[in-house]
């Protein structure tokens, strides 16, 4: 669930404990990037937008082979 306003977006992201730092320092540049998709399963943080394309393909790559399994 996230909360939008004029200023920010405040939510929760769940990622593995290995990852927490190197989420840290991306969320930290001043080029980071945030995506909040409307059901959460594609949210999101990259220090390039363009990120987020190959995110969503490996996403979508992953839940077709679940449902062909």
């Amino acid at each position: 669930m996230f909360y939008l306003d004029e200023a920010r977006a405040l939510g929760t992201m769940s990622l593995p404990s290995e990852c927490f730092g190197a989420f840290l320092q991306v969320a930290q540049l001043n080029s980071a990037h945030f995506r909040i998709s409307s059901n959460g399963e594609l949210n999101a943080l990259a220090s390039d937008p363009a990120m987020f394309q190959q995110i969503r393909e490996q996403f979508l790559t992953g839940a077709q082979a679940q449902l062909e399994a």
